[in-house]
């Protein structure tokens, strides 16, 4: 994973620019970002950690790929509370202190990136051990993957601007996994970067049952307007709390 978003970390913020909905939905649930101590995990460039942290938020991000956190860092003004550190969702534990924060999330479809379901587990125990025993929340956001085992959907729509274009297709594999297959074409150079990912898909209900395990409440929802997840919604995001 970590060489592909390395190749890809100067278009980054054109592909997957700030969502203000993402930091709406923190807000919502946080009911202030002010004081508030937030973990990003997968953070890439920082873009909604660091609006965040403009907001009064304490936001430590972390992100598999060093080429991802020098961007985020170059890009972080000095004056706010963010820091950014190459690290892995493997042993977020290992990295953070015990009970130290209000509110963690991974985005972006990065959970899936995990080798295995024992995997995601450990991700999210570790997660429990460092936000703080009450009053706390986890929010994670992949792919609904319910709909794309039982569609079989092959590809995922394209993202192009005036500078890129992104194709994004599934293979679907007979272990249970995806091979996530991109291309990205430089439209002025009309270079191309092709790259080949194996996913873990992962159900609602699983990843449910598996933060059921470590908090006493979990939802799901099918967008981060904390509408009504369905079999036919595009995302899946889960919301655990404590």
């Amino acid at each position: 994973m970590s060489e592909f978003y390395h190749s890809i970390s100067e278009s980054y913020d054109q592909l997957f620019p700030y969502n203000p909905v993402q930091e709406e939905f923190i807000t919502r649930n946080l009911m202030s970002l002010s004081g508030k101590k937030i973990l990003d995990a997968g953070c890439g460039t920082g873009s909604l950690a660091i609006s965040m942290g403009r907001k009064g938020a304490r936001v430590d991000g972390f992100d598999l790929d060093d080429s991802m956190i020098a961007a985020a860092k170059a890009k972080k003004p000095q004056a706010i509370d963010v820091n950014f550190a190459v690290g892995d969702l493997k042993n977020v534990n290992q990295n953070y202190k015990e009970g130290m924060y209000d509110f963690a999330y991974c985005f972006g479809n990065t959970l899936v990136h995990l080798d295995n379901s024992t995997e995601v587990e450990q991700f999210i125990s570790s997660i429990s051990e460092i936000l703080k025993p009450e009053d706390s929340m986890l929010a994670i956001q992949i792919v609904n993957y319910d709909k794309i085992m039982a569609k079989r959907v092959k590809k995922l729509p394209a993202i192009e601007n005036d500078k890129v274009f992104f194709k994004r297709f599934y293979k679907h594999l007979d272990n249970g996994k995806i091979d996530f297959l991109t291309t990205l074409s430089d439209k002025k150079t009309g270079e191309e970067l092709k790259n080949s990912q194996i996913l873990t898909p992962i159900l609602v209900e699983d990843l449910m049952d598996i933060a059921a395990k470590y908090f006493p409440f979990v939802e799901a929802f099918g967008s981060f307007k904390e509408e009504m997840w369905t079999d036919g919604s595009f995302h899946t995001i889960l919301l655990a709390s404590r």
